[in-house]
């Protein structure tokens, strides 16, 4: 009995360990039109502004319907937005990859931190103004998360 049990130790030791950790981050894609091509909807959206992270995702992409529109980028360098609020689709713009970590699309300059098989993700500075009674400038860096849709 107990050579039964030792066995099923050992094998169930030899599964766990040969797991494959599906958390890897070893397929990080090369930013080219090819690797970028595909369908996007926002699922994270973040906000970090005088040392303050702030999740900004429900108050962006709000009405909820907005959670639903679509980015799509061809591999022949075209980029639509579908909106799925309104049900409508842009008129399609020239992207640019324009150099390993840098992608410029709908009139803006972003930096690509990350490019997996599933998700785009990226990040831009921009000034934003604080209302009353702050009534201040600062400069803040956006990270935006794409991830790709069937």
């Amino acid at each position: 009995m107990n050579k039964i049990i030792v066995a099923a130790i050992c094998l169930f030791t030899v599964v766990i360990a040969c797991k494959k950790n599906s958390n890897s981050t070893t397929d990080n894609l090369t930013l080219n039109t090819v690797n970028i091509a595909g369908k996007y909807r926002a699922t994270d959206f973040y906000v970090t502004a005088s040392g303050i992270g702030y999740d900004i995702y429900d108050s962006v992409f709000n009405p909820a319907c907005k959670k639903f529109s679509i980015n799509t980028f061809t591999s022949d360098g075209y980029y639509t937005y579908y909106d799925s609020c309104n049900k409508t689709t842009s008129v399609p713009s020239v992207y640019t990859v324009v150099s390993p970590n840098v992608l410029y699309y709908n009139g803006k300059q972003y930096i690509v931190q990350s490019l997996t098989s599933t998700q785009l993700v990226i990040g831009f500075d921009s000034l934003i103004t604080l209302p009353q009674p702050y009534n201040t400038t600062l400069n803040a860096n956006f990270k935006l998360t794409l991830t790709k849709q069937p």
